[in-house]
């Protein structure tokens, strides 16, 4: 009778085991999954800052040419903002930095209303949520763009102008 008692004793160690064992090995495979997933972003991200710096530096010095530049957008943004630095004087009344109705409404951005009203300021591309870097010179009509992707892609139209690059949505 002693032995069938062991047995059992036995067998709900080894169970409490196996299943100490099964919860690390979930545990590890999510936390590698979730890690993977963190860098993948961080590659998009940086795959999507670097084209378009490349993009628009290189396009700058090509006097009248025209192209369309289209790029995937990083999975965690909802939108890319530019902003012309030399254009500051128009920023206060811009739909960037106040509440505008219609077609503008979504272009409310304040912290990037901040960075293009402080001067010093040399970053110009905003990924919203707010992540900042720095494009070369920039010509943007109405001295701001903000885009929504399409389908997760955002088409831009880059035109060299010798010194610069303007910028504005392919349609």
């Amino acid at each position: 009778m002693n032995s069938k008692k062991a047995q059992i004793i036995g067998q709900v160690f080894i169970f409490i085991l196996a299943a100490g064992l099964a919860v690390l090995i979930i545990g590890y495979g999510y936390n590698a999954i979730s890690s993977f997933t963190s860098r993948t972003e961080d590659i998009a991200f940086i795959n999507f800052k670097t084209d378009l710096q490349t993009e628009v530096r290189t396009m700058a010095s090509d006097f009248g040419s025209v192209k369309r530049l289209d790029l995937n957008m990083p999975g965690r943004f909802q939108m890319l903002c530019l902003i012309d630095l030399n254009k500051r004087n128009i920023a206060a009344t811009s739909c960037l930095c106040t509440q505008c109705q219609g077609i503008y409404k979504n272009d409310y951005q304040p912290e990037i209303c901040d960075a293009w009203t402080t001067s010093g300021n040399l970053e110009n591309a905003f990924l919203v949520p707010i992540t900042p870097f720095k494009l070369s010179s920039m010509e943007i009509e109405n001295g701001y763009i903000c885009i929504f992707p399409r389908g997760n892609k955002i088409s831009l139209k880059i035109e060299g102008r010798g010194d610069r690059t303007k910028v504005s949505e392919w349609t």
